[in-house]
């Protein structure tokens, strides 16, 4: 079975540097990061401490200035370049990284369009955003009884499978799909 070949997209504005080899760990599950890019105001001292985690893990750093104070222009350059990855057809999915809720839209797209959407973010994320994925991942720091300093660690809150709704007249499930086909999704708690 060959892997899906994923794009990782961060915003840098609303998740910690702390958590990227959780993520790229957790992400490596669903498949292959043939993509992996963050967005921020690398010109902003808040961003600094990003530097080290990006050089170490080829992520691709993509610049989008503030032009005004309180507006999300980096919002913007990631779903922009969301759209483009979509329509080059050469993914299967998407990892979206952020906590932000003005990306809900564009993970609702991106699964309409039969792509894997998985999401993560840090608590902060809502119920709406979260629902919005096919599997979302809240990311946070935990400590372990006996081990110095914390773990950094997903914990996967919910999951949504494929619903086996009988066909008509026959009685039996359908024929399940690879998971990048569209999904007919119900809410399911998960072990993870």
């Amino acid at each position: 079975m060959e892997d899906l070949k994923l794009a990782i997209l961060i915003d840098a504005d609303n998740i910690s540097p702390k958590y990227v080899k959780v993520i790229l760990d957790e992400a490596a599950n669903f498949g292959v990061a043939a993509c992996k890019r963050i967005y921020g105001d690398w010109s902003d001292a808040r961003l600094k401490s990003w530097k080290d985690a990006l050089l170490n893990n080829s992520i691709i750093p993509i610049q989008q200035y503030s032009y005004t104070t309180g507006k999300n222009a980096t919002d913007s350059a990631m779903i922009i370049d969301a759209m483009d990855l979509l329509y080059s057809g050469n993914l299967d999915g998407f990892c979206i990284v952020s906590s932000d809720s003005d990306f809900t839209r564009l993970a609702a797209r991106l699964r309409e369009a039969g792509k894997l959407v998985i999401g993560m973010g840090e608590s902060k994320a809502l119920g709406p955003f979260v629902k919005a994925f096919f599997r979302f991942f809240y990311v946070r720091i935990q400590s372990a009884p006996g081990l110095p300093g914390a773990l950094v660690r997903c914990l996967c809150v919910i999951c949504f499978r494929r619903s086996a709704a009988p066909q008509s007249g026959t009685g039996s499930s359908p024929a399940p799909r690879a998971l990048h086909r569209p999904l007919a999704l119900a809410p399911l708690r998960c072990g993870h």
